[in-house]
């Protein structure tokens, strides 16, 4: 089961879900998707809970649920489902929505199911990570709401962009998404739009890539001591007309992706200031 603060829902069947019988897809780029068809043994309830399998197919998942088990996703992005062709007449799924950024719960009854699951951004990559971690760790993804496809297992989402607990979890990334492990000692300068994911080891912090040209210290102080009240101000004026990085130091892992628009984040003044007084 998935914790949370989101209130409960009464249960619905998905009623505009088909059931498809066993045949090979094929997606727009000629993959084979040879095994749709075969479900997931095991269950999500008892002594030894299966988690289901997410299995990415370049800008689309497959996901195999086990019967008696739930995942967090959104309804308008499947585009397929299938269950063992001895079902007849029955109900495959369950879903009740949750939150407010479109997520609902998804829930098999007795039978597995297979789910195809679009990315809500096209030609991007899916990068499937498994969690498992205490609550004051896990996985940040700093836009939430946009990046996760889906989840499941053991999960609690904190402060919107946190996910600690037992699962996996499946993030749609812009354009290919790159894996990379830092050591203690190593660190990288990106695009704060380009962070998919990072785990808590990982430290970010904003920056502002200084220019050849520094201000003297005697001047920094001149201006620091005696306008101060006017020298914040200057100072985030200043750094919007700049170039605004993030510092990513290991060690740890974090998730890149490479299709972004540069600029689209926006700051806040405390952020500003927080920029202009640290270092590279």
């Amino acid at each position: 089961m998935v914790s949370s603060n989101w209130s409960n829902c009464s249960i619905g069947l998905v009623s505009r879900f088909l059931r498809l019988r066993q045949k090979r897809f094929y997606s727009n780029i000629g993959t084979c998707i040879s095994d749709f068809a075969i479900t997931k043994k095991g269950s999500g309830r008892g002594c030894f809970i299966e988690l289901p399998d997410f299995i990415p197919l370049q800008d689309s998942i497959l996901v195999k649920i086990p019967s008696s088990c739930e995942i967090y996703g959104k309804l308008n992005k499947i585009n397929a489902i299938s269950s063992d062709s001895k079902v007849q007449n029955q109900t495959l799924v369950a879903q009740e929505s949750v939150g407010s950024a479109g997520f609902s719960r998804i829930v098999t009854g007795e039978y597995p199911v297979n789910l195809i699951m679009a990315s809500p951004t096209p030609m991007s990559n899916i990068a499937v990570v498994k969690i498992d971690s205490g609550e004051n760790d896990g996985l940040y993804v700093p836009e939430f709401d946009q990046n996760v496809l889906c989840y499941s297992g053991d999960l609690m989402l904190r402060n919107h962009n946190q996910i600690t607990g037992y699962g996996v979890v499946a993030l749609a990334g812009r354009g290919p998404v790159y894996r990379v492990i830092l050591k203690e000692d190593e660190h990288m300068i990106v695009t704060s739009e380009s962070i998919l994911a990072y785990d808590s080891q990982v430290q970010t912090r904003l920056i502002r890539l200084q220019s050849p040209y520094r201000t003297p210290n005697a001047i920094y102080r001149f201006f620091s001591k005696y306008i101060q009240r006017y020298y914040d101000q200057l100072l985030v004026k200043w750094t919007k007309s700049g170039k605004v990085f993030s510092k990513i130091q290991g060690p740890g892992t974090f998730y890149l992706q490479t299709q972004f628009v540069p600029g689209s984040r926006r700051y806040s003044a405390k952020e500003l200031l927080e920029i202009t007084k640290s270092k590279a």
